[in-house]
């Protein structure tokens, strides 16, 4: 059964109006760079938010639309209260695309308490590209405590075909955020609003005379303006946060078309007509459809069930194939200009190419299959109104069985079939098919995650550690620590992931990673250590080995968006504890129970012969905490954490 069309309502609002002209820049910006008030300099923490170090006093955009050009005007204004402060402020970026935009007259300052004003020099900003996109970097300078900080930019862009958000929300608390579009009448365009109150969503209205046409009221300026004041931050360091851009209370322009009297363009598409766009492309991509044919039955020779044949090409192209370069979002671009036959030659083809092939294949031995294209976790949410392909940037192959469906991933040969990596846990995607190309709702997909370490650890007399650890991973886990270990040298893996973090010196004898037959994800590991037993007099203490949650990830004392773990989850450690044979008097950890709303710990300890097992369970048991449930969830991995690090107490016996 194929997934849903994607439903639901979104808010929109239509602004048409028509002229042919192109008009000047509206005066709308209330702030001046350089111009700070008795006001701003007096600004403290916000009452609602006084643990500020940091604080925006303003960040103004106005955008102004004509037949020839778009063109942003940006004012952001910043004001250092405390010396953590200074460090909150650190590097800022300005992100552009690199053949469509141009910044024009950038400046940011320091400007200190007293006035004196600091320049950013031209030599202190540097530029790093990302695909298309090009960030302006700098840092202020001289920044201290009461000081304010400002920048300001000028972007023209012939991107009528899409515009990023606005984000009202950032890092660090704002005091007031406002965008204003300002329309050449003839532009139609909508607006969709995520995480903003109705009664925000209608904007000021403002019409001014065009002073080129002074007499002529068919050719006035409309504009557009929406504020929003006191806006909690967003951090973009927090763990488990997913995307944080989704979080941000943001307004999201698309042009739609332009209309003169005697002509119009279309700036939006139909999710339909994109599909078939797409499929065009793929088609010029796939040129060696015979070959293709040929090699997926020689794959599933001597199989009859659909399935095991589709277990069959999955496992051909995921391990057969080599991941080369991403290519990045513009999938036309890269379809209609390679050839599936260089991919066969060389067994090597981007992760997305390889999912197309994977689609082919399928279709070849009579199984239907789709691509489909999904925004990952940490690349945002999809905009269900603005058709457009770069609100993507991976490619999936949806397969559809008689007795029901699965979406698969070759990019990683660790990965178990059928599971896909966490950050493609998404709800939306865009199902590619001829004529018939529509956003789907993905349904859940649940699996048993769980992560299992059974350690053993054998100690001798005066303290030294022989650790011996299997670790397990399931459902999720094993996708997540399978994509996690694609493309990584196996011993820096197992250092970075097990033994690196107990913060020990250890001698690392053996270590091996992979998938198991069932479809687990395995990593077993030897090494040994002086410093995970002491010996004190005749006691011996000896700290268990524990991988996982050792620390509270939760550092922030408040958090105003949810936790996302992304699925449930339950990692189990079994730790055996082999003592020397004369040991006594056993301080055991204590049996430990701690529950929350949608996760518990437990530990229970116990002893046999020379023999301690210790086995600590915790159990995630959803996905997501709201911000409400954050303080708990808080103090519950701190108490976890604690009792992680207690230890094992005996006594040797009588030694002379």
């Amino acid at each position: 059964m194929r997934p849903s069309h994607l439903t639901g309502k979104h808010f929109t609002l239509l602004m048409v109006f028509v002229i042919l002209l192109a008009l000047p820049m509206s005066s709308f910006s209330k702030a001046k760079f350089g111009k700070i008030s008795d006001e701003e300099w007096q600004l403290g923490p916000p009452a609602d938010y006084p643990e500020a170090n940091a604080i925006i006093i303003l960040d103004e955009c106005f955008i102004d639309v004509n037949n020839r050009e778009l063109t942003m005007e940006r004012l952001v204004r910043i004001k250092v209260l405390t010396k953590a402060g200074i460090d909150e402020v650190g590097e800022m970026t300005v992100e552009y695309h690199g053949e469509a935009d141009k910044i024009r007259n950038f400046k940011a300052q320091t400007i200190t308490p007293d006035g004196k004003k600091i320049k950013v020099q031209d030599d202190a900003v540097f530029e790093r590209t990302h695909e298309r996109y090009i960030q302006r970097v700098f840092s202020f300078p001289q920044v201290d405590v009461g000081c304010i900080l400002e920048y300001t930019y000028r972007n023209v862009s012939k991107r009528y075909y899409y515009l990023r958000p606005w984000y009202f929300q950032n890092r660090l608390y704002t005091m007031e955020s406002t965008v204003s579009v300002q329309l050449e009448l003839g532009f139609d365009y909508n607006a969709s609003f995520f995480n903003i109150p109705p009664e925000y969503r209608q904007p000021k209205k403002e019409e001014q005379i065009n002073i080129d046409a002074p007499n002529d009221p068919f050719k006035k300026l409309i504009s557009y303006t929406w504020t929003l004041n006191n806006l909690l931050p967003i951090p973009d360091d927090e763990p488990y946060a997913g995307f944080e851009g989704d979080h941000r209370s943001s307004l999201k322009f698309q042009l739609v078309s332009w209309q003169s009297k005697h002509d119009m363009i279309t700036f939006i598409d139909t999710w339909t007509n994109l599909g078939n766009e797409l499929i065009d492309d793929y088609d010029l991509y796939l040129n060696k459809k015979n070959e293709i044919r040929q090699l997926a039955e020689e794959v599933t020779a001597g199989i009859t069930d659909p399935r095991a044949k589709s277990r069959a090409l999955y496992e051909y192209v995921k391990t057969e194939f080599a991941n080369s370069d991403d290519f990045g979002h513009y999938y036309s671009y890269y379809f209609g200009k390679e050839k599936v036959d260089r991919h066969l030659k060389e067994r090597s083809a981007p992760p997305e190419a390889k999912n197309l092939l994977l689609v082919q294949m399928h279709r070849a031995v009579g199984i239907d299959a789709y691509p489909i294209l999904v925004s990952t976790r940490d690349n945002g949410r999809v905009y269900p109104d603005n058709p457009d392909e770069r609100q993507f940037n991976h490619l999936l192959a949806y397969l559809e069985f008689g007795d029901g469906w699965a979406i698969l991933d070759a990019t990683n040969k660790n990965n178990p079939y059928g599971i896909l990596p966490p950050s493609c846990l998404v709800t939306v995607a865009l199902l590619i098919d001829r004529d018939q190309s529509q956003l789907i709702r993905i349904p859940d997909n649940p699996q048993q995650s769980v992560r299992i370490d059974e350690v053993t650890m054998c100690v001798d007399a005066e303290g030294k550690v022989t650790c011996s650890t299997f670790c397990s991973f399931a459902g999720y886990y094993a996708s997540e620590f399978s994509e996690m270990y694609e493309g990584t040298p196996q011993d820096e893996f197992v250092k970075d992931w097990f033994v690196e973090p107990l913060n020990v010196t250890y001698s690392l004898d053996r270590y091996e990673c992979g998938l198991d037959s069932s479809g687990q994800f395995v990593t077993q590991i030897d090494f040994s250590s002086e410093e995970l037993a002491e010996k004190l007099d005749n006691n011996l203490i000896v700290k268990p080995v524990c991988y996982c949650f050792r620390e509270n990830p939760f550092k922030s004392e408040k958090r105003f968006f949810p936790v996302d773990f992304q699925y449930p989850r339950e990692y189990r450690s079994i730790v055996s504890i082999i003592l020397p044979g004369d040991v006594e008097n056993f301080q055991l950890p204590v049996d430990t129970t701690i529950s929350i709303t949608g996760a518990v710990f437990d530990r229970k300890s116990s002893v046999k012969d020379s023999c301690v097992t210790i086995t600590s369970t915790v159990k995630i048991e959803q996905a997501i905490f709201n911000s409400a449930q954050y303080p708990l969830l808080r103090r519950f991995f701190s108490s976890v954490a604690l009792a992680s690090g207690d230890e094992l107490v005996t006594t040797l016996g009588n030694t002379d």
